[in-house]
């Protein structure tokens, strides 16, 4: 075999198992995958809990923080 005909054929062997697996990546996405589909529906709610009790335990308002984290003190 010559060298033009293996990059040929590793190039489609990478496409097709390329092509084989992405469809398995997608269904990770999928809402109706998962069996337990209240977990994945509450899950925003819990995070927003979370973040409100960050809040009212360090006594800071996240809204009023700061959107970046500045590692140098000011000029």
């Amino acid at each position: 075999m010559t060298n033009k005909k293996i990059v040929t054929f590793i190039v489609i062997v990478t496409a097709a198992l390329f092509l084989f697996f992405t469809q398995w990546c997608f269904g990770v996405w999928d809402n109706d995958k998962p069996a337990d589909s209240d977990a994945w529906n509450n899950a925003a709610g819990y995070i927003r809990d979370n973040w409100a009790a960050l809040e009212v335990e360090l006594g800071i308002d996240l809204n009023e923080a700061h959107p970046y984290y500045q590692s140098a003190a000011p000029t």
